[in-house]
């Protein structure tokens, strides 16, 4: 294909993926956000397994994505997983115990 539209694809694929390598690269400064107010009585050790359960489940669910993905389509998938993405965040702001944050 030439001309502008598989461009457009790119740009819009950079645009998807930068917010989640954005949160992956910054979850250092969740952590310590979370040993110095939400979660101060639990050890590095144990804030740290909160951030190594977020990379499993988001290398672990990357292929059923790309299955339903190729099933469904992305509008829908991105309709249903941008939701997901933007009320987690919303319940990660409520959360008070080391069980919510797991």
């Amino acid at each position: 294909d030439h001309g502008w539209r598989p461009w457009l694809v790119v740009i819009g694929c950079f645009c998807l993926i930068v917010p989640s390598y954005g949160l992956l690269s910054s979850i250092g400064l969740f952590q310590t956000e979370w040993e110095q107010h939400q979660l101060r009585g639990y050890s590095k050790s144990d804030i740290s397994w909160i951030i190594s359960v977020f990379g499993f489940l988001d290398c672990f669910f990357a292929a059923p994505c790309g299955i339903l993905f190729d099933r469904f389509g992305p509008r829908s998938l991105l309709l249903v997983g941008s939701t997901i993405y933007v009320a987690s965040f919303i319940g990660l702001a409520f959360s008070t115990t080391y069980g919510q944050f797991m």
